[in-house]
């Protein structure tokens, strides 16, 4: 706190002496440009290039010459930055129109700074300088947008390119901005008819998506209009888009991540005697029911192996629709009223379809070891050779049981924003009136984890592939072909992943300005509410034939032909069955009545909603800024300081009931039979006030030459599910896990700084350096304990508050056109960027006596190199992006932290103009099949990989 204090009071010192200096200087100076005000502000914390100018003064053919062509964005974006008093990049219209993005998200990594998270081929969240998406506020013209996720971190896949007019990425903060946080504040803003030109105008597109991996083609549309009339006094516009996907994705996972085990922990039953000799299992009337073949394998301790893995197809086909429709009127010269609202409806089902072995089963027959060593010890009272440590690269079961695993989640998701905008003017006076409403639905109640069983199967894993993959090879001595069977299928489980979320935001700003000529002074208050409601659903008895005893039909099940990894992990089970899981369902809600009930343990029921994972948090921020901005001159040096302070006070809460497990027991079949309490009512109330000074400079050292530098205390509030009570419950052998919420959670804080220079040696380009500082006091992870209850471990994980974390780096930036080449050749041009970033933070871990690693989500390198040619009808672009490996999270189910590897990813397209009017167009993704590949604590243990395969894109582009 003293730190705190201390940083607070050297910004407040800086800021009174810049407003001493400014009015001591007030008649000497002459004033800078400025940036333009922001749809809900008076402020100028929104940069807008000449395309948002007002309409009285940019006229019709500056308009035709800054929204056409990839120069011409390049130099918008150019030109944002260069006129921002703080640290800001954009991307223009025409980038997020005509790149190979699947969403905005991923054309923001092209933006000096940001790297970007992908989920099975899609970017989903963007990090900043190394802080990734819950560090990050997004919002749209100025306003925070309901999500449909857990958290507050933007669903990008929500917001396709074509609804979006531009974005800008606010890198360090000032008082006026809403939606300042400790990585960036991102704004994308829609299209506003009365800065377009007069008349009426168009265009649409229309294009094909192809999966190559799921060899599926779907359609994908947008369309648009604006109209504006002559006196520019009324005019509107609507942008309507639809779009369809239908991809898959191969992935390799290790549901609980590898872990030591020991011959004698429990997993493997009791170490007793059997006629004379060793029994690791059960002896039962002196007989052995061994679970280890000890003339087979040896007796080992600590050695790290694989709890479960499978090999899972996923499909995912998502239809989407969205429409941004806007109206501005102006009655007067001095007042704008806006209206505009923004709809999107997500239709996404996700099938999953994997095989996988379950440990808890089978005798283990074979085990080869990696690393480790041998040494002797007395079990039993026998002397007993034990391996000591290294890594179970295969191993072979004997009469055990695989399983085949189907997940269903069809789900809806619906968000929209209808927000009101009245900006007055007159003289030096301007007022702003912003008041809005957002909302965003999430329903996946029919959502189902299945398993369906194979007994007395034998089975081998070997992880010495040469890749990330194991081979998995299955048999049983009764029949053949035992994977793509589909006479031999077992009923076992039967959950329910249903979980509705619903989003809920109103938010009200009045801000005010007055220009003084040298200092202009912004001041302003604003209110916004916050309740997310999270309902949970579960099936009372999803263990009902978890004995795995009663026979299921041929008719529920397909073999497939899926090829995973086209066979690259070796071994036989490349294809398997699959099933649709509402029908599995109805076929063992059929079984209650039909099946010998001896064979089943009760019934299996309808879902039901689960009042212990179900919560309603709300929040509400008061808030307040005064902020003042001088432009003038240092000495013979143009000068552009803005710098102010900002109070928000929070108070939130947090209901729901809670449940506790009160006892927990093997059945002896590969499940847990556990027994919970009843509902106790749970409720949570808290409160805090943030003091956010900030202070930002542009300082022009020669007419090209522009050092920027900025100082600022931000904050960033904790997830809403976060400080949630709802909690889940996981008793599955292996991944016995309790997740739940932590109502005392304290928001991220921290105190930056930065500093840059920027060399606009011609119009078209940009060389910058930026230097950056981040000291976060304390952040959010999850944290990992453990609990027994009766013969079970369950791993309680929950979000806890972290001891504090740096971050430091430098940003790189190159953009320029090759304007002076000959003939075609000066056509070509080129955007690079670079981001060093480096981070130490500490967590709590149980399992390791001391953790410190770099931030989740930062990677130490990355980098973008997008080169580019425009020459008459032709465009072409390709970007290429890399960035290192990072830390996902500090502790995975086993308590040892997950890892992605580096990551690298060629994307293209290509434009060709048949006429002015008439475009067609080409795009690629992932041209280098590039794989996502996670590990748990060392490279060797594999946690995900997944294979998305490239994709493409074809159509055309009309203008009217």
């Amino acid at each position: 706190m003293r730190t705190d204090r201390r940083f607070c009071a050297g910004v407040a010192t800086t800021t009174l002496a810049v407003l001493l200096a400014s009015a001591a200087q007030a008649q000497s100076s002459a004033p800078l440009s400025g940036g333009s005000t922001p749809p809900g502000n008076t402020g100028p914390s929104q940069p807008s290039a000449p395309a948002q100018a007002s309409a009285d003064t940019v006229s019709d053919a500056a308009q035709d010459i800054i929204v056409s062509g990839i120069r011409a964005s390049q130099r918008q974006s150019i030109d944002i930055k260069r006129n921002a008093v703080n640290s800001v990049d954009a991307i223009a219209s025409e980038d997020l129109g005509k790149m190979p993005d699947q969403n905005v998200a991923e054309s923001l990594q092209r933006v000096p700074g940001i790297t970007i998270d992908r989920n099975r081929g899609v970017g989903n969240g963007v990090t900043v300088r190394g802080l990734g998406p819950q560090f990050n506020t997004v919002t749209v013209n100025g306003r925070v947008i309901a999500t449909d996720t857990a958290g507050r971190e933007f669903n990008f896949d929500i917001l396709p390119s074509e609804l979006i007019a531009g974005a800008n990425v606010f890198k360090s903060p000032q008082a006026n901005l809403n939606g300042a946080s400790i990585g960036a504040t991102v704004d994308i803003h829609t299209l506003r008819p009365l800065e377009q030109r007069t008349g009426f105008y168009g265009g649409g597109s229309l294009r094909a998506n192809i999966d190559e991996l799921g060899g599926k083609t779907t359609p994908s549309g947008a369309a648009y209009v604006t109209w504006k009339n002559e006196s520019g006094t009324l005019g509107i516009s609507l942008v309507g888009s639809y779009d369809e996907r239908n991809e898959r994705t191969d992935n390799f996972s290790v549901g609980a991540s590898s872990y030591p085990r020991s011959f004698d922990d429990g997993y493997y039953g009791s170490v007793g005697a059997s006629g004379g000799g060793l029994c690791v299992g059960a002896v039962t009337a002196g007989a052995c029911a061994p679970r280890i073949d000890t003339s087979k394998v040896a007796l080992f301790r600590n050695v790290d192996m694989y709890h479960n893995f499978g090999n899972t197809v996923e499909f995912s086909h998502r239809k989407r629709i969205g429409v941004d429709g806007t109206v501005q009127f102006k009655p007067t010269s001095n007042l704008v009223l806006t209206l505009d609202g923004l709809y999107s409806h997500d239709d996404e089902h996700y099938h999953g379809s994997g095989i996988s072995p379950d440990f808890s089963g089978g005798t283990l027959v074979n085990q080869i070891v990696s690393g480790g060593s041998n040494t002797t010890e007395l079990v039993n009272g026998q002397s007993r050779t034990v391996h000591v440590g290294g890594t179970a690269t295969s191993e072979t079961f004997h009469d055990g049981t695989v399983d085949m695993i189907v997940e269903d989640r069809p789900a809806k998701s619906t968000t929209y924003l209808f927000g009101f905008n009245a900006k007055w003017g007159s003289g030096p006076f301007t007022l702003a009136l912003d008041v809005d409403t957002t909302k965003a639905k999430y329903d996946n109640a029919a959502g189902l984890f299945t398993t369906v069983r194979l007994k007395h199967m034998d089975y081998t894993y070997d992880r010495n592939t040469g890749s990330p993959l194991a081979s998995f090879t299955v048999s049983n001595p009764g029949y053949a072909n035992a994977a793509t069977d589909v006479n031999h299928r077992l009923a076992h489980y039967m959950a329910s992943e249903g979980q509705n979320l619903e989003d809920t935001i109103n938010e009200a700003h009045l801000d005010g300005s007055y220009d003084g000529g040298q200092i202009t002074v912004y001041g302003g208050v604003g209110y916004s509410s916050r309740t997310k409601n999270t309902t949970g659903f579960t099936e009372p008895n999803a263990c009902a034939y978890c004995g795995s005893d009663v026979l299921l039909p041929s008719s529920v099940f397909t073999p497939t032909t899926y090829n995973f990894f086209d066979g690259a992990a070796g071994g036989n089970t490349s294809n398997w069955v699959d099933y649709n899981a509402a029908n599995l369902f109805q076929t063992m809600i059929g079984l209650n009545s039909t099946a010998d009930p001896k064979l089943h343990s009760g019934s299996l029921l309808p879902i039901v909603r689960d009042p212990a994972a179900s919560s309603s948090v709300k929040e509400k921020v008061a808030l307040g800024y005064l902020m003042a901005e001088f432009k003038g001159d240092l000495g013979n040096l143009p000068i552009a300081i803005n710098t102010g302070v900002r109070i928000e006070d929070t108070d939130f809460s947090s209901a729901g009931t809670g449940q506790t497990v009160l006892s927990a027991k093997p059945n002896g079949t590969g499940q847990n039979v556990i027994l919970l309490s009843g509902l106790t009512p749970l409720s949570f109330k808290g409160h805090y006030t943030d003091i956010l000074p900030s202070v930002n400079a542009r300082l022009n050292i020669t007419p090209t030459l522009v050092f920027r530098t900025a100082a600022s205390r931000v904050i960033s509030r904790p997830t809403l599910t976060d400080l949630s009570p709802a909690q889940s419950i996981t008793s599955n052998p292996g991944n016995e896990r309790i997740s739940r919420g932590n109502p005392n959670l304290q928001p991220f804080r921290a105190s930056q700084a930065e500093a840059g220079l920027e060399w606009y040696y011609n119009l078209d380009s940009l060389l910058s350096a930026t230097f950056f500082y981040k000291s976060i006091d304390s952040f959010i992870t999850r944290g990992v304990s453990t609990q027994k209850v009766d013969q079970v471990t369950f791993v309680i994980d929950q979000p806890v508050n972290g001891k504090g974390a740096t971050v430091k780096g430098v940003e790189l930036s190159y953009r320029t056109l090759f304007k002076f080449l000959p003939g075609v050749l000066s056509g070509l041009g080129t955007q690079l960027s670079y981001t060093y970033t480096d981070s130490d933070a500490s967590y709590t871990n149980a399992a390791k006596a001391s953790t410190s690693y770099s931030l989740a989500g930062l990677s130490k390198n990355s980098f973008t190199a997008v080169a580019f040619y425009e020459k008459g009808p032709i465009q072409l672009r390709a970007s290429y992006t890399r960035r290192d490996g990072y830390l996902v999270t500090p502790q995975t189910q086993t308590g040892v932290p997950e890892f992605s590897d580096s990551y690298d990813q060629l994307d293209a397209g290509l434009q060709i103009s048949l006429t002015k009017n008439f475009i067609l167009t080409a795009n690629a993704t992932n041209l280098t099949d590039s794989k996502e590949f996670h590990y748990a604590n060392v490279i060797e243990n594999t946690q995900e990989y997944r294979r998305t395969g490239r994709r493409y894109n074809a159509g055309v582009r009309v203008k009217f």
